[in-house]
């Protein structure tokens, strides 16, 4: 479970490709979106 407080750091081929609260990246960010509507 996700915590809103919590710093989620999404990692491709080793580099961070973006960091950041979950509320702020389904906001903020479609791939993360994506990614979080196909981990559901």
């Amino acid at each position: 479970e996700l915590k809103e407080d919590e710093q989620i750091l999404f990692i491709e081929n080793g580099k961070i490709i973006f960091k950041g609260k979950h509320g702020e990246l389904l906001k903020n960010n479609e791939r993360y979106k994506k990614f979080i509507k196909n981990e559901a």
